[in-house]
């Protein structure tokens, strides 16, 4: 996928609806309002990868620990292991580095700013 992003034209702009999201790892993609978590954030950045890095480091993954469950490596995006989320957001990453765009997952690099409305 990320071979076709950067062949065609890179996003100036990318957005994650997270106003309800489905934390049960393993669980997905389909899930019920039942079993969604509703966390009311809508995240955008010019960086793809450190924007899936940051809602589900953030989000995806409090979320799921807050609701209680176990066995998160599969969303842990700091887990590398072959097939986990965090193995394949690195290959995405480093296709993308490879066509001449920065992105990244180095926390010392990543800006988050937060407006609260209502």
């Amino acid at each position: 996928m990320e071979t076709q992003i950067v062949e065609s034209r890179f996003l100036a702009l990318n957005i994650i609806d997270a106003i309800w999201v489905n934390a049960k790892p393993h669980g997905g993609p389909g899930t019920s309002y039942e079993e969604a978590v509703r966390v009311n954030i809508i995240a955008a950045s010019a960086d793809p990868i450190v924007l899936d890095y940051w809602t589900a480091k953030c989000i995806l993954l409090e979320a799921a620990k807050k609701k209680g469950y176990s066995g998160l490596s599969s969303i842990d995006l700091d887990n590398t292991a072959g097939g986990s989320f965090g193995y394949w957001l690195r290959l995405s990453m480093d296709e993308i580095k490879r066509a001449g765009y920065q992105v990244t997952v180095d926390e010392d690099y990543i800006n988050v700013y937060v407006l609260h409305i209502g």
